[in-house]
């Protein structure tokens, strides 16, 4: 994808309206936005997977499009064109796109999702714009950033006049 977007209508883009419903972002969760590649290849069906392999590498993805007539057809990763034998269309191999997700929708739903369905990423629409892929992995790292900052420290119960001026080394360690 040369461009940020890129306008690709599916036959189920109609369904996909109702996929993620309540999109507004939870308190103290991000939307897919801001986790999402907008790098995204698009192959067509009958490209060989030894082609499709090369374009993994060249275009630095993980997921291939597939598209034929200008419409979104599928998804392929690269994980199963790896098993998959060289001569084999990359068509044979993609799942059909069946789920998308807004760029506002919470990342828990996201991981929701993809949990509940099986699937490794979501194309993210914007209306019938493609604005990206968001993946499980970026998903879940975002989710435990979220958490790892969500930790709070509690506050020493002493006084602060009776709290050592150096913890560390009041307790007998060094720093």
């Amino acid at each position: 994808m040369d461009g940020a977007f890129e306008s690709w209508s599916t036959p189920r883009q109609a369904l996909w309206s109702g996929v993620a419903p309540g999109d507004e972002p939870e308190q103290g969760a991000g939307p897919v936005y801001d986790v999402m590649s907008a790098c995204a290849a698009a192959v067509p069906p009958w490209l060989s997977v030894a082609a499709a392999r090369k374009i993994v590498l060249l275009k630095a993805v993980d997921h291939l499009l597939v598209e034929q007539g200008g419409r979104l057809t599928g998804i392929v990763s690269g994980i199963d064109l790896d098993a998959a034998s060289g001569e084999v269309a990359v068509g044979a191999l993609a799942r059909p796109l069946t789920l998308s997700v807004r760029p506002t929708t919470p990342l828990a739903r996201a991981r929701h999702l993809m949990l509940k369905n099986g699937v490794g990423c979501l194309p993210v629409f914007a209306g019938v714009w493609l604005l990206g892929l968001v993946t499980r992995d970026a998903v879940e790292r975002a989710l435990r950033a979220r958490d790892h900052r969500a930790v709070t420290v509690t506050p020493c119960s002493r006084p602060s006049s009776q709290r050592p001026r150096y913890p560390l080394l009041a307790a007998g360690r060094s720093a």
